[in-house]
C-alpha cells in the first residue's frame, strides 16, 4: 500500500476472531523461526556440544548457514511489519494504521502519538536559527573531552539536565532560545541526556553516520 489506512473492527466477536488469528499467525511464524534456528544449531555444534567456528565448517554447511539466516531474518520482518502486532508497542490486539513511511502497522494510539511527535519534530526544526557549521560544532564538541570525552578513558555523562551540553552552548554564546529550543528537539529525537544526544540524535542532526 501507498497510503495511510486504519483498520477497525466494532464488534467484539469479530475483534475476538481476529485477534485469535494474529496469534495463531505469530506463533505459526515463530514455530518455523525456531525450527530455521534449531537447525543452524544442529550444524555449528558437534556431537558433544562443542561450538565449530564458522571458518572450519565444510562450504556447504557455510552455505546453509547462510540460507538459513537469511529465512530468518525474512521470517522476523514479516511479522513485524504485519497487521499482527503493533511495531511499536507489539499489543496484537488493537484496530491498526499502516505507516506507508516504513511500511509497517501500528496501532490508532502509537502511530497518533508518532504523527504529534513528528509535527513538534517540524515546528521546533522551523523555530530553530543555528546554523549547520553551529550544529556541527555543538555535537563534535559534545563528543570531546570537553562534553562527553568519547574515545577517553570512559564515556561520561551530563545527565538529564544536559549539563555538559548547556555549558558548550554557553561557551559558544548561543541565544537562550536557541539552546532551549535545541535541546528540546533532542529530547524529541530521544536525546534525554548528553550521551544519548551523541548516541541517538548526532546523525539526525548532522545529516550523516557519527564515529560513535
Amino acid at each position: 500500500m501507498k497510503k495511510k489506512r486504519t483498520i477497525s473492527l466494532k464488534h467484539p466477536k469479530l475483534q475476538q476472531i481476529r485477534n485469535n488469528l494474529r496469534i495463531l499467525f505469530i506463533m505459526a511464524t515463530n514455530t518455523q523461526w525456531f525450527h530455521l534456528h534449531n537447525e543452524i544449531d544442529e550444524i555449528e555444534y558437534d556431537q558433544n556440544g562443542e561450538l565449530i567456528f564458522f571458518d572450519d565448517l565444510a562450504e556447504e554447511q557455510k552455505e546453509r548457514i547462510i540460507e538459513l539466516e537469511k529465512g530468518k531474518t525474512e521470517l522476523h520482518n514479516l511479522v513485524e511489519r504485519s497487521i499482527c502486532k503493533c511495531r511499536r508497542c507489539v499489543k496484537t490486539d488493537q484496530d491498526m494504521t499502516y505507516n506507508p513511511n516504513d511500511k509497517s502497522w501500528y496501532c490508532v494510539e502509537c502511530y497518533t502519538e508518532m504523527y504529534n511527535s513528528d509535527q513538534r519534530i517540524l515546528y521546533l526544526e522551523h523555530k530553530l536559527t543555528l546554523s549547520e557549521e553551529q550544529i556541527r560544532e555543538f555535537v563534535y564538541r559534545l563528543a570531546s573531552p570537553e562534553g562527553c570525552q568519547y574515545n577517553g578513558i570512559k564515556w561520561r555523562c551530563g545527565g538529564k539536565n544536559h549539563e555538559y551540553s548547556r555549558q558548550i552552548l554557553n561557551r559558544m554564546k548561543v541565544s537562550k532560545k536557541n539552546k532551549e529550543v535545541l535541546l528540546e528537539l533532542c529530547k524529541e529525537l530521544g536525546g534525554y541526556c548528553d550521551c544519548e544526544i551523541l548516541m541517538n540524535v548526532a546523525s539526525y542532526l548532522l545529516g550523516e553516520e557519527t564515529p560513535w
